[in-house]
């Protein structure tokens, strides 16, 4: 059901992905398993990211559903720093105003203090990112640097990204950093 519920998400069919999550959840509550309780939250986290409301009840599911998943990550028999990583990664960058088809234009001061304690977080765990948790991290980096209105940075660091992403042909990402271009020149410009 997890694993369905991914594909659907990706079809874009994220109201019959949210049902088979839903479904998983409920059988889930009937033991312990805390590897599949950290995908089903991560796999709700992403259908309401990708959902194109932003609104502020999606902006607080989102952040449970992430929080869960870490927490769940924590818990579990095998190791899940990897999908921890990228949960707490994507929890900075909700707080950044991200979503995965557009940025936010302002968000409040305090969203910005929490993003940037979540990624200096980030920054001083003792393993390394994986490759695809470095670009999340530059990019959250980026938007970081213009929310607080220090434009060169959050060029300079939206340049590296882009030029690694269009190495690698990364299409998703290259979109991504799209969007954040858009952000950075309408404002300042």
């Amino acid at each position: 059901m997890i694993h369905k519920a991914y594909i659907l998400h990706d079809q874009g069919k994220d109201d019959e992905a949210m049902k088979e999550a839903d479904d998983a959840e409920r059988l889930l509550s009937l033991g312990e398993c805390y590897e599949d309780a950290a995908e089903i939250s991560n796999i709700k986290a992403n259908i309401i990211l990708s959902s194109g409301q932003n609104s502020h009840e999606d902006r607080t599911r989102i952040l449970l559903h992430l929080d869960k998943c870490t927490h769940y990550c924590k818990k579990a028999a095998v190791d899940k720093t990897f999908p921890a990583v990228q949960a707490t990664l994507r929890r900075a960058l909700v707080h950044l105003g991200y979503y995965q088809h557009g940025l936010l234009e302002d968000v409040p001061k305090s969203d910005v203090d929490t993003a940037e304690s979540i990624l200096e977080f980030i920054s001083k765990q003792p393993e390394p990112l994986s490759e695809r948790s470095k670009v999340y991290y530059t990019y959250g980096r980026s938007l970081l640097a213009h929310r607080k209105g220090d434009r060169s940075t959050a060029i300079e660091l939206e340049h590296k990204m882009r030029r690694k992403c269009e190495a690698h042909n990364l299409t998703l990402e290259i979109q991504q950093l799209d969007m954040l271009r858009t952000l950075i020149r309408s404002k300042n410009e």
